[in-house]
């Protein structure tokens, strides 16, 4: 990200050194280059907004800043899903999760999904059908790990 903000800041300062120092720029010229570092902008950003959800960049282009926020929200309680004996345990209160900034009603959703993924589970291995179980605690933790991000 550094690298894309100095280039972006040489883009934007190159412009502005032209102009002030009385070299001849034309305005249609000035104004298309500040418009393709600004859509660069856009496109860099777009990309590490893709990269941190964990989603493509068609994905996030179409996604209202709400579901950006959720997906977020989401992924941040995931490393706190636990596998324990074939069964997800939350590690993590409503209380603290409201800490991490994680809105009650989605904990309340997500907590009642984990209870209705556990029943699925405990009848499929009644019925005798070999289940592999996603430990969703660590590749949501190796997720962050691997962004440099930190989900505590």
């Amino acid at each position: 990200m550094k690298k894309s903000w100095a280039c972006m800041t040489g883009l934007f300062l190159s412009g502005w050194l032209c102009a002030s120092c009385g070299t001849s720029v034309d305005k249609e010229q000035m104004k298309d280059s500040v418009h393709s570092s600004s859509a660069q902008l856009d496109s860099t950003k777009l990309q590490e907004e893709a990269y941190d959800l964990g989603l493509s960049v068609e994905e996030v282009a179409g996604m209202p800043p709400e579901a950006k926020t959720e997906r977020m929200q989401l992924l941040l309680l995931s490393c706190y899903v636990a596998l324990q004996d074939s069964m997800y345990v939350f590690e993590i209160t409503k209380e603290e999760a409201a800490k991490l900034g994680i809105p009650p009603v989605l904990y309340d959703e997500q907590v009642q999904k984990v209870k209705e993924s556990n029943e699925f589970i405990q009848n499929a291995i009644r019925e005798g059908h070999d289940l592999h179980l996603a430990d969703i605690k660590a590749d949501a933790q190796a997720f962050f790990r691997e962004r440099g991000k930190r989900w505590w």
